[in-house]
């Protein structure tokens, strides 16, 4: 599955946005936090016509908003968090018979699947399509395809995640408790929803946070770059098989730094003390670098990097 539309997540939206006429943006709320052992028991999703002008906005397509009689009882939290009960959710259809409604939805051609922290959802929706023999393909789900019933739609889309544009662009200081849940970081923008964890109301709320933040990416994206130096190329493994990374030590204006190439993802991410990095240096002159030092004709080939490189 090839989904690297950018060699960072701004490019990768900014892109994106430019291949695809529409969006689907999409929510879900659950039995639990296991995408094992729990299921979902909402499910809500708008499809926007992307509309380019001086600012940011989408144009209502279409939405779906079903709930749906689970298979596991609601958890004493989740149950909290939502309002919603076993009791209510008995009147509903159960997930086989809803299961083709969201499928089709979301199998929509020509559409950027968008949530916020919409891992979680896509994980959640993964399981559920996976118990009827599908799969959701995204950069948040397996990328091997097994298992499947006969003629079996695999939905391959490209992702925008809200949560992870404000975890660039939004300073800890300026959200309460340094937190950029959704509520928090509405708050920032002074955007008023009324209320949370319906998942109907946390699309809508979405559709307006990633407008903003989708703005505040076209506005830094004018900004000049630097071009730095290689220090050294490290690969690193970690204990699974999504954690496969090339770190790069550089030299820049503000002194040395260090960023790393996420196999698993294909973008370029920075590490948690070089916050900005990414906005002040010039990453695509970064990559041309890193593949002729270490004598690559590909980004793709990085995964399989196995000694440091030192320049």
């Amino acid at each position: 599955m090839d989904l690297r539309y950018g060699i960072t997540y701004r490019e990768h939206v900014l892109e994106v946005l430019k291949k695809f006429p529409y969006i689907i943006v999409y929510d879900t709320e659950t039995t639990g936090l296991s995408p094992t052992n729990n299921h979902v028991v909402q499910f809500s999703g708008i499809k926007y016509e992307i509309e380019r002008k001086e600012e940011t906005s989408f144009k209502e397509v279409a939405r779906l908003n079903c709930y749906i009689n689970p298979a596991s009882p609601m958890s004493q939290g989740a149950s909290e968090v939502t309002g919603l009960t076993d009791e209510y959710l008995s009147q509903f259809p159960d997930e086989r018979e809803i299961f083709p409604q969201i499928l089709d939805f979301l199998s929509q051609e020509n559409c950027i699947l968008c949530g916020y922290n919409v891992a979680f959802d896509d994980r959640m929706i993964h399981a559920m399509m996976g118990r009827y023999g599908y799969q959701l393909k995204t950069v948040n789900t397996e990328k091997n395809v097994s298992g499947l019933v006969d003629n079996a739609r695999v939905i391959e889309r490209p992702v925008i995640d809200g949560f992870v544009m404000a975890k660039e662009l939004i300073a800890k200081e300026d959200v309460a408790n340094g937190s950029k849940k959704l509520v928090n970081v509405c708050e920032f923008f002074g955007i008023t929803p009324d209320g949370f964890h319906d998942s109907m109301v946390d699309v809508e709320a979405t559709k307006d946070v990633v407008c903003k933040l989708i703005d505040m990416y076209q506005e830094d994206s004018s900004v000049e770059k630097e071009v730095v130096k290689i220090i050294s190329i490290s690969p690193w493994q970690g204990p699974k098989h999504t954690l496969n990374r090339v770190y790069v030590d550089i030299l820049t204006s503000k002194g040395r730094k260090k960023l790393f190439y996420d196999n698993y993802y294909s973008q370029w991410k920075e590490t948690k003390d070089c916050k900005n990095l990414l906005t002040s240096i010039d990453v695509n002159q970064l990559e041309k670098d890193v593949l002729q030092v270490v004598g690559f004709g590909d980004v793709n080939q990085l995964k399989s990097l196995d000694s440091r490189i030192v320049c």
